[in-house]
């Protein structure tokens, strides 16, 4: 028989070790609350008083304080798991596979069902531990920045269940015995890299969604194309805004009249003095910009498809016509993943035939 009710970690934890897990995430002395044990009275008289208000019946501690669709929960979960990848991997590990599929993984030595997961292996030599941390504290970051495009980044409630969501990635790291201190300059570190990498973020959390589950290539490959991407910006930028020395071409070569070059005169029609490739690059360029502008706003979309359908749940869950709203939101959501894909596949064909204009 299901618990009679619901009840949120807000409502379970003092505020002592409220402020404790935010501040450094949810280390060993807050593990022994998942399986409801703790040595903490204040999070103890919490839970005898929470029990007392079932009557016997148990309540359950609930995923997410706030309504989640499924289909934004899949997209928060891929988000969640790219985060740990190029992070990772832009830290010095190496990930294997990626997956956004339930399964049963070891984590700190304990069997535990996982919603995503990410395996690293590390490299010759090994890693820091600090670089380590950052792997673990990847997904918490991002799940922090997706609260805060909410305007949740304030809300309790909602924020102790991304600290609780990061709680199997804090045990991974646990068996290395990290000082608090590592944890807090994770966090610190991790809020950086998720904006510097979010473009990286973004193409692997694409991956995911298309496939479920990725090897450690196809990781490194989104994250390769974002780079070579951005590479192809910079050199159209250099040709296009860079001026060339009096006497002489876009490429700084020295330029003869046609006519002493044994060539033939071509009449000036008022081009811009671009080579067809520098032209066709420029273009390319800014229209992969373009691409990346509707992205952004694609993501945009999603994020306020998902807060419209969070709050409308909140109003209802039982009510038919609300449920009917809810379904189609989460059908515009299938269908703006179906379009970042497509905007996705255009972005890398026109980034490869770009590459090949300059090669």
């Amino acid at each position: 028989m299901a618990p009679a009710f619901e009840v949120s970690w807000a409502e379970v934890l003092c505020g002592d070790c409220a402020q404790d897990i935010l501040a450094r995430g949810w280390g060993p002395r807050h593990q022994p609350l998942l399986w409801g044990e703790t040595s903490c009275t204040g999070c103890a008289t919490n839970l005898g008083r929470l029990a007392r208000e079932a009557r016997g019946e148990g309540f359950q501690i609930a995923h997410w304080s706030l309504t989640v669709p499924e289909g934004a929960e899949r997209w928060r979960t891929a988000q969640h798991e790219a985060a740990h990848a190029v992070l990772g991997e832009r830290n010095g590990l190496i990930v294997t596979n990626a997956q956004i599929a339930s399964s049963r993984e070891m984590v700190g030595g304990v069997e535990k069902e996982l919603n995503g997961h990410v395996h690293f292996d590390f490299p010759e030599g090994g890693v820091p531990l600090s670089n380590l941390a950052n792997g673990v504290h990847a997904g918490w970051a991002v799940d922090r920045l997706w609260l805060k495009s909410l305007g949740l980044e304030g809300d309790l409630p909602a924020q102790l269940d991304a600290a609780k969501g990061a709680a199997a990635d804090m045990a991974a790291i646990g068996t290395y015995d990290p000082a608090p201190d590592v944890h807090v300059q994770a966090m610190r570190d991790t809020d950086a890299q998720v904006l510097e990498y979010r473009d990286e973020i973004t193409a692997v959390q694409e991956e995911l969604l298309r496939s479920t589950r990725i090897d450690g290539d196809a990781v490194r490959h989104a994250m390769q194309r974002v780079r070579e991407a951005d590479q192809t910006r910079a050199i159209a930028k250099r040709t296009t805004h860079q001026p060339s020395p009096p006497g002489e071409g876009p490429a700084g070569t020295a330029q003869l009249p046609a006519a002493v070059a044994g060539g033939t005169s071509t009449p000036n029609t008022g081009g811009t003095g671009m080579s067809f490739t520098e032209q066709a690059t420029a273009t390319l360029s800014a229209a992969n910009e373009r691409a990346g502008y509707i992205r952004g706003a694609l993501q945009q979309a999603s994020m306020d498809i998902q807060e419209n359908a969070a709050q409308i749940g909140m109003v209802s869950s039982e009510a038919q016509t609300l449920a009917e709203v809810s379904a189609v939101y989460r059908q515009a959501m299938e269908q703006l993943e179906q379009v970042q894909g497509l905007i996705e596949h255009a972005s890398t064909v026109t980034e490869t035939y770009a590459a090949s204009l300059l090669s």
